[in-house]
């Protein structure tokens, strides 16, 4: 269940252009860990979904992003859906939960139902900031 937070009136411009391939992304904020009904219905663990616990990156303000297929700039968020490029990334990420980081990668929009924010980041350097 993906839903946008809230609306913006940017020009595109002003918005992240990732409509190139392996375009890369730096976002910083808050990182922590939420979870999220998954499957079979994506309604509530309470109801016998599994739940599905995910790497949420708080922004201090909201943002748009155009990727050419899955958002556009019409789509304000203020949270990005972080997902670790591999194994070291991972611990790094677990390790920084709670803190202020800088995160780098690639960004996508989201696509399926196991997004839960507007934005995906496939992070690949994690930086903690305080």
């Amino acid at each position: 269940m993906l839903r946008a937070r809230a609306r913006t009136e940017r020009a595109p411009d002003a918005c992240l252009n990732l409509t190139k391939a392996e375009t890369r992304t730096v976002l910083s904020g808050g990182l922590t860990i939420q979870a999220f009904p998954g499957p079979p219905n994506y309604e509530g663990v309470a109801h016998g979904d599994v739940e599905e616990r995910v790497f949420i990156l708080a922004l201090p303000k909201a943002m748009c992003a155009d990727d050419g297929l899955f958002i556009d700039a019409t789509t304000g968020f203020d949270r990005v859906q972080v997902s670790a490029a591999d194994d070291e990334v991972a611990g790094a990420l677990v390790s920084a939960v709670g803190r202020r980081v800088a995160l780098e990668g690639t960004a996508f929009g989201a696509h399926t139902a196991h997004h839960h924010a507007p934005l995906l980041l496939l992070a690949d350097k994690v930086s903690v900031l305080d």
